[in-house]
C-alpha cells in the first residue's frame, strides 16, 4: 500500500516561525526521505502555481509544480468543461492562469483573494454581472476567513464571497479547501483513498474539518494563523471530530506522523493533534501526509 505525504502550500507560515528557513527545508526533506509522498494542497490565489513553486524553490524547498494542487488550474478545467466565460475578480498575480479562458460576454463570476482589488467598484461590478444572469454562477477559489502575513492577519476571499452570496441570493461553488471535491481531486491524482491520508494545517475549518469531511485524518499545527480560542468555539467543525492529543515537538516529524495513531506521545512539541474522525481506524501503514505551508 502506498505511503504518501501531501502538503498544502499557500504561504509558508504554517511551519514554525521559530525555525530557520534551512530547518523548514530540512523538515520537507525529512518527510520525503521517509518514503512518504508529499503533496501541497493550497488555496493560494494571489500567485500562479509556477510563481508559488518558484518562490518556494528559491527558499530551498524541493518542490515541483506536479506536487501542488491549487484552485486556479482546477477552476480553469471547470470553466472549459461547462462552457463558462468568467468575469474575473482576482489578483493580478494569478491572472496568467486564466490566459486561455474566454472572458467575453461573461456568464459567471470567478472570485479569488484579490487583495486591494476588493474595492466597492470591483465588488459591485461582480454583483451586477451575477444579477444580470438568469442562472448566476459564482465560483470561489477557496472560502478562507483570513490568513497570516508578516504584517498581521489579512481578510481572505471568504468574507467577500459571502457578501456576493447574500446580495445575490445564491450559493457559491467553492474550488479549493475546504471543499471535499478539492481534497478528493488531490487524492485521485495520487491514486489514494481517504483513509490513507493525513492532513496537517493551521486552519481548523479549511484544513482540519475540510479533510475530515472526506474521511481523512487531520493534525492541527500551532503556527501560522492558529488561535487557541478557535478550538473551543462552536461551529468550527468539532462535531465531526474526536479529540486525541495536545502535546509537544517538531523534530522527527515523519516518524511522528506514522506513529501518532499507535503512540500519540511521540508527537512533537510544535504540533497539536486535535482530532481524528470518530470512525477512523488506528492503522499505521499506507498513510498519506497532507501538510500546510499557508
Amino acid at each position: 500500500m502506498p505511503r504518501s505525504v501531501r502538503m498544502s502550500s499557500n504561504r509558508p507560515s504554517t511551519l514554525p516561525a521559530t525555525e530557520s528557513d534551512n530547518e523548514k527545508v530540512s523538515i520537507i526533506f525529512g518527510l520525503k526521505r521517509s518514503q512518504l509522498k508529499v503533496r501541497f494542497c493550497t488555496n493560494e490565489s494571489q500567485k500562479s502555481r509556477e510563481d508559488l513553486v518558484g518562490m518556494l524553490r528559491r527558499l530551498g524547498f524541493d518542490i515541483s509544480e506536479g506536487e501542488v494542487t491549487a484552485p486556479a488550474p482546477a477552476t480553469c478545467l471547470i470553466l472549459k468543461e461547462r462552457g463558462l466565460r468568467p468575469h474575473l475578480l482576482i489578483h493580478d498575480g494569478v491572472r496568467s492562469e486564466f490566459d486561455q479562458i474566454d472572458t467575453s460576454n461573461p456568464n459567471c463570476v470567478v472570485i479569488a483573494d484579490a487583495g486591494e482589488g476588493f474595492s466597492y467598484q470591483n465588488m459591485n461590478k461582480a454583483f451586477q454581472v451575477l444579477m444580470e444572469l438568469e442562472n448566476p454562477v459564482l465560483l470561489s477559489l477557496g472560502k478562507g476567513r483570513y490568513y497570516k502575513e508578516t504584517s498581521g492577519l489579512m481578510l481572505d476571499v471568504g468574507p467577500y464571497m459571502k457578501a456576493l452570496e447574500y446580495a445575490c441570493g445564491i450559493e457559491a461553488e467553492v474550488v479549493g479547501k475546504p471543499s471535499p471535491e478539492f481534497f478528493k481531486s488531490a487524492l485521485r491524482e495520487m491514486g489514494l483513498e481517504a483513509h490513507q491520508a493525513i492532513m496537517i494545517g493551521d486552519d481548523i475549518v479549511g484544513d482540519v474539518s475540510g479533510a475530515q469531511r472526506c474521511g481523512m485524518r487531520a493534525l492541527q499545527v500551532r503556527t501560522g494563523k492558529f488561535r487557541t480560542g478557535l478550538i473551543f468555539r462552536g461551529g468550527w467543525g468539532q462535531a465531526l471530530c474526536t479529540p486525541i492529543l495536545a502535546n509537544s515537538g517538531l523534530i522527527g516529524l515523519a516518524e511522528a506522523v506514522t506513529g501518532a495513531w499507535q503512540d500519540p506521545g511521540d508527537m512533537s512539541e510544535m504540533f497539536l493533534v486535535l482530532f481524528r474522525p470518530a470512525s477512523a481506524k488506528r492503522e499505521k501503514k499506507g498513510l498519506t501526509f497532507f501538510g500546510t505551508c499557508q
